[in-house]
């Protein structure tokens, strides 16, 4: 008896392409999901190793790294490279000169300083327009705090604005009378242009790991705003907007969902919402203003 072999009529093909694709919607949004889960605990992780760095860094000289130095311009975050598992990369750069001068070491990329939520470009290029130095730099994502405001009324080392990094700062945590878990010391800040950001630095919006600019550097939020942010009503956390002054130039945000996260003095690491209560934002980026902070 001949036996016939049934195939898959054209609708039923077309129903199972469906369901397929069905699926595939389904799950590639738990797929994406899982993946910015990852990355952001990446980040947390980075920040808490940042903070790590800078106990040891405490420890070992009784005050924290300042925020930069007026005679060099280099940052924080190159002065505990050695705490960072990066003594050899230190060991190569001079101290007794501004690290503008240096052509090679500046364009060091480091995973550390870098959130893989963030698929901006690497390194960091100014231009003659923005004044800063047309020497590549490693690109970085984590800026310190330094207070409410980023320019106060002087570049006096002793205020900082009310938060814990500016030129030549030496705090100790004695100094923060607020309670380490009450202030932030760094925030995370996203590549200006998000995923399509070019390699030339947006002042204000670009942060690197090396130092602050020299020439207009030391004294103008272009050149601060590099290594340094702000946290104030007028620079909300994750301002995504077209910055219509230099007060929004300075703000934290991230490519992270909501918010961003924070590297607090006592070296936990906490996400905080962009609707963040703008007050408590404020108080948060002082060390000793001597207000009780809430529940964030």
């Amino acid at each position: 008896m001949k036996q016939t072999r049934r195939a898959f009529t054209l609708i039923e093909l077309l129903v199972v392409i469906a369901i397929i694709a069905v699926l595939i919607a389904l799950l590639l949004p738990a797929v994406q999901q899982a993946r910015e889960a990852a990355r952001r605990s990446t980040c947390k992780n980075s920040l808490k190793q940042i903070g790590l760095a800078l106990h040891n860094y405490h420890e070992t000289f009784s005050t924290l790294p300042p925020g930069w130095v007026d005679s060099n311009q280099f940052a924080w975050s190159a002065h505990i490279l050695p705490q960072m598992d990066q003594a050899s990369l230190y060991g190569k750069m001079n101290f007794n000169q501004s690290w503008t001068i240096d052509t090679t070491n500046p364009q060091t990329i480091l995973a550390i300083y870098r959130c893989p939520s963030d698929v901006g470009l690497s390194a960091v290029r100014g231009t003659t327009l923005n004044g800063i130095p047309t020497t590549n730099a490693g690109r970085s994502n984590y800026p310190g705090v330094s207070g409410s405001l980023l320019l106060g009324s002087s570049m006096d080392p002793t205020s900082v604005n009310g938060g814990t990094f500016a030129v030549n700062s030496k705090h100790n945590f004695r100094d923060f009378s607020d309670g380490l878990t009450n202030a932030i010391l760094v925030g995370e800040r996203r590549s200006s242009g998000g995923p399509t950001a070019g390699v030339n630095a947006n002042p204000g919006l670009d942060t690197i790991w090396i130092g602050v600019i020299g020439v207009i550097g030391a004294g103008s939020q272009t050149g601060q705003a590099l290594v340094i942010g702000d946290c104030n009503s007028g620079n909300v956390l994750n301002y995504k907007g077209i910055a219509a002054s230099l007060t929004q130039n300075t703000c934290f945000g991230s490519q992270h969902t909501g918010g961003a996260q924070f590297l607090l003095g006592d070296g936990s690491v906490r996400f905080l919402s962009e609707n963040v209560d703008a007050m408590t934002y404020m108080r948060l980026s002082t060390i000793n203003d001597g207000v009780v902070i809430g529940d964030f």
